[in-house]
């Protein structure tokens, strides 16, 4: 399929390098369309073209599918959160309570902000974004790995852009396994969970830098990122480019069963100016407090907006 696009039902699927040369070319025809220019445009049309040299080498028989609504193939136009009212006694969506708890603390009254989620699943039921997306009118990028996963992802969230993708340091394909990708799976995972599976015989998912999806999509500011990859979560960390992309909180899967990884992932968030914030005092297990932690920059402490009664944070 290298060298063509092609047209399936649940989104684009194309070579990834001619997806993002078709993203440059838009940027250049928004550049050069009559009218005035502001210097904003002119800056970020800089940073666009600036990130398009950094993926001139991308393999042709990389196919990613993807989904992207009307608002995406404009890089200079995503959302900027906003105050305005937002109805939070709608019915709440995450697993654990994460939306409920960002609205709460983080994002009340605060509409129109761009969010990141990995692990998106089908992007409906327990998924940390869809309460923001239906109720705050917030939009974004999801990503899943998991083709079946991805087929309902596509069809059930229409206004976000969606992708059927691992995340990987470099471009390669690998193969996906019930929870995660074969190739990444530790032995003993594997030898407990898939003694009898053929690799050969599994569905071959792009595995692509995710510094390669922000640039294509010329996104610079995450209000919300939801990370949770099942147990690869310090992988992708430690391959993200925070000088580059502004990240204001973060919600991380730790749920103890790596407790030395879970460490890390606070250590280096730290280092990037992000702060661990307390849930509460419930430690029950499978409740929000032992399952995830949230992370806010530190640039972003003055700025967060919380619910009328309730108490501040602890750090």
């Amino acid at each position: 399929m290298a060298g063509q696009r092609a047209w399936r039902q649940r989104g684009w699927v194309a070579p990834a390098a001619a997806a993002l040369s078709a993203l440059c070319a838009l940027a250049l025809l928004i550049a050069y369309r009559p009218g005035p220019q502001d210097s904003g445009s002119t800056v970020a049309l800089d940073s666009q073209l600036n990130a398009a040299r950094r993926w001139l080498d991308v393999p042709a028989d990389v196919n990613i599918p993807l989904t992207m609504p009307g608002w995406g193939f404009d890089p200079f136009k995503f959302p900027k959160l906003k105050e305005g009212e937002v109805p939070i006694n709608a019915n709440w969506i995450s697993q654990f309570g994460e939306d409920k708890w960002l609205m709460d603390h983080m994002f009340y009254n605060r509409r129109n902000g761009t969010y990141l989620e990995f692990g998106a699943m089908d992007g409906d039921q327990w998924s940390n974004t869809k309460w923001l997306h239906d109720n705050a009118g917030w939009k974004g990028l999801l990503i899943e790995a998991d083709p079946g996963q991805y087929s309902a992802l596509a069809q059930n969230r229409k206004q976000d852009i969606t992708v059927g993708a691992a995340i990987c340091n470099e471009f390669r394909t690998v193969h996906y396994a019930t929870n995660g990708i074969w190739e990444l799976m530790a032995p003993g995972f594997k030898e407990i969970f898939h003694q009898q599976v053929d690799a050969s015989q599994l569905p071959a998912v792009a595995c692509v830098p995710l510094m390669f999806l922000l640039d294509s999509f010329n996104i610079t500011h995450i209000h919300f990122w939801s990370l949770d990859v099942e147990g690869a979560e310090l992988a992708v960390l430690e391959a993200f480019e925070f000088d580059r992309v502004a990240v204001d909180v973060i919600v991380v899967e730790t749920d103890g069963h790596n407790r030395t990884k879970d460490a890390a992932v606070g250590s280096l968030l730290a280092r990037n100016g992000f702060i661990a914030v307390e849930h509460g005092p419930d430690q029950t297990p499978g409740t929000l407090n032992t399952m995830d932690t949230f992370f806010v920059h530190k640039r972003y402490m003055p700025h967060r907006s919380s619910a009328p009664g309730v108490t501040e944070l602890k750090t």
